[in-house]
């Protein structure tokens, strides 16, 4: 597109209709928008941003597809500029006989043109498209007067045939891979698999194998409730420590379940603290008296930072062991076993 626009407009803001008429021509028609879009980068949606926007946005090169298999019909979804063209006819009360409209739109401008089209009353902050009023003879309006649509058996001729169309066939040399996504025994999954053994409750297996032998009822999971109802009847609270939920992977005190109970049984006690504050300082007409607000935004703060650091942690954990040792193997193991094709297993 940088060979096609000066690279001047840049520099300058535009709306994204504006965007649209400057990139038509380009390879890459209407890029500008379609990328702030992926991103996220629109103030309504700055909330999840920082949860979904893609950092990376990645596209096959033309011709080419991200699809393993191949299949008849068209692609959808990629940036090139006959990917993006489509023809849209149109014909009504108002509507311009015999006219071609030149300017540029998007598919989102359909069904705010339709509506407004069949009288309906929209609110255009409502749709991320606008209608389409270049079709008109003269200028659109709420009160446009509106026909009954024919129906297509009316006007069929019978002249329309099927296309014809047979897929090219496979390339009959095809690089293999040991890299199966779908498959159990693929060493991605496997490795996740085995790691997830940790996650396994102590409790519910015990449960489950006391069942295997005759037993109807789950004891450890029907202690658990009693010993709650009875606490709660006679107005002990205590904190939720989860005790149901213990798993093999609670041997040490820095899993993610012991983790979790510290921090609630923390939560419990700044509670209780700030109670009992609360309880001294109103005869005394004052906010605190122990300092239990600054003392729990201190707690507060070294309890999100353990476990932002956890997070960081098991992320590149996950990374060096999932996309660096595993994947690199795969990848190693798919040259070795395509090394005579000169083509990788994947592209």
């Amino acid at each position: 597109m940088a060979g096609a626009v000066s690279a001047g407009i840049f520099g300058r803001y535009h709306d994204e209709q504006s965007w649209l008429k400057i990139t038509m021509g380009t390879v890459y028609p209407d890029s500008v928008v379609s990328m702030c879009r992926h991103m996220q980068w629109q103030p309504h949606l700055s909330v999840r941003a920082r949860d979904f926007a893609a950092d990376l946005v990645i596209t096959a090169n033309p011709d080419w597809q991200f699809c393993t298999h191949n299949k008849p019909g068209t692609a959808h979804g990629q940036p090139f500029v006959e990917m993006m063209r489509m023809s849209f006819f149109v014909a009504g009360p108002n509507i311009r006989r015999e006219a071609i409209v030149t300017d540029p739109v998007r598919s989102v401008d359909l069904l705010p043109t339709v509506s407004e089209m069949a009288g309906v009353s929209i609110n255009k902050d409502d749709f991320d498209g606008r209608p389409i009023r270049s079709i008109y003879e003269s200028p659109q309006t709420e009160t446009q007067n509106f026909r009954m649509p024919l129906i297509w058996q009316d006007l069929d001729l019978g002249a329309w045939a099927p296309r014809q169309y047979a897929p090219r066939d496979i390339y009959p040399v095809q690089p293999t891979s040991v890299n199966r996504p779908d498959s159990f025994w693929d060493l991605n999954n496997a490795a996740r698999n085995a790691l997830s053994v940790t996650e396994l409750s102590v409790n519910r297996l015990f449960d489950d194998t006391v069942r295997l032998i005759g037993f109807r009822q789950r004891p450890t999971r029907t202690a658990y409730r009693w010993t709650q109802r009875e606490l709660s009847r006679n107005g002990v609270m205590l904190p939720d420590l989860q005790l149901n939920k213990v798993a093999l992977g609670d041997y040490s005190w820095y899993s993610s379940g012991n983790l979790q109970r510290i921090n609630n049984g923390t939560d419990w006690v700044q509670r209780k603290v700030a109670e009992a504050d609360a309880a001294i300082a109103a005869p005394l007409a004052a906010h605190t008296v122990l300092g239990t607000p600054l003392t729990n935004g201190a707690i507060d703060i070294v309890q999100y930072s353990a476990w932002e650091l956890r997070r960081v942690g098991t992320f590149a954990a996950t990374t060096v062991l999932d996309r660096w040792l595993l994947d690199g193997l795969e990848d190693r193991t798919d040259r070795v076993i395509n090394f005579r094709l000169g083509e990788p297993a994947e592209r």
